[in-house]
């Protein structure tokens, strides 16, 4: 099952990990999928979030090869506020080739 169709995660978590899944999520799954990831999330408990990010003005970049959507940094953080999320803290991936999309890491709450 894809994690989308996911209707209830089992457990109440206090950390929920996601690093390069959201990329393949349409909007409106990636919308579901973090309503999904704030339910499951005990008080006080964080959602890191580990994603391919454009920092520049272009609101996305779509990848044909595989289908996968780089969405913006201003583009993340609109949906992560959308979904209720507050963000917490956040680090571009350090030592990172300049040759690939730079790499994001958000905390959420």
């Amino acid at each position: 099952m894809s994690l989308q169709q996911i209707e209830q995660l089992p457990d109440m978590y206090d950390l929920i990990w996601v690093q390069w899944v959201l990329l393949y999520l349409t909007d409106i799954d990636f919308a579901t999928v973090l309503q999904q990831l704030r339910r499951a999330l005990r008080p006080k408990g964080l959602l890191i979030i580990k994603e391919n990010c454009l920092l520049n003005k272009s609101s996305g970049w779509v990848d044909h090869r595989d289908s996968s959507l780089c969405r913006s940094d201003a583009e993340l953080r609109n949906r992560f506020a959308e979904g209720g999320f507050g963000l917490v803290a956040q680090q571009q991936q350090q030592d990172w080739p300049d040759s690939l999309l730079p790499v994001m890491m958000y905390a959420l709450q």
